[in-house]
């Protein structure tokens, strides 16, 4: 039996690789002495996340798109800031097919915008509030309450 674990090399061999930080440290004072001798201190790099493609753009003159929240075969959410009355809320942006003609796109638009409408009659605790149906080019952008949670999927 082998008393080296089956490592396929020699003893005198390094078992790892030496590790190094990602930044080399910087010298810094002790935070709350400035006349302190500098310690050593690795500054992490603040690396910006990767920005939504649509994020800033204002909608109706009014909201504001600050993230994706998530999109499937409907459309996209977005999480947005109503710079009207100063809240965040949730707006849908409405997606159909590219390949429909003109009219057919024009009449689900139509129909979304309706029942945008008729969801927001709606009162119930265990449904979202539908605040506002912004028409922008043509397509209904659906603004309602933005509900915090955990991720269900």
């Amino acid at each position: 039996m082998s008393s080296d674990g089956g490592a396929p090399y020699g003893s005198d061999e390094p078992t790892s690789f030496s590790l190094q930080p990602p930044n080399p440290p910087v010298a810094v004072p002790h935070p709350d002495n400035p006349y302190a001798t500098p310690t050593t201190q690795v500054v992490p790099q603040q690396t910006a996340p990767p920005q939504d493609p649509g994020a800033g753009r204002l909608i109706a003159g009014r909201y504001r798109l600050l993230a994706k929240l998530g999109h499937g075969g409907m459309g996209t959410v977005w999480r947005a800031q109503d710079e009207t009355v100063d809240r965040e809320v949730a707006v849908k942006e409405p997606r159909v097919p590219d390949h429909l003609p003109e009219r057919e796109r024009a009449n689900a638009f139509e129909r979304m915008r309706r029942e945008a409408r008729a969801a927001a009659r709606l009162d119930h605790p265990a449904v979202v509030n539908v605040h506002d149906v912004a028409v922008v080019d043509g397509r209904p952008w659906i603004v309602m309450e933005l509900v915090r949670g955990a991720f269900a999927g």
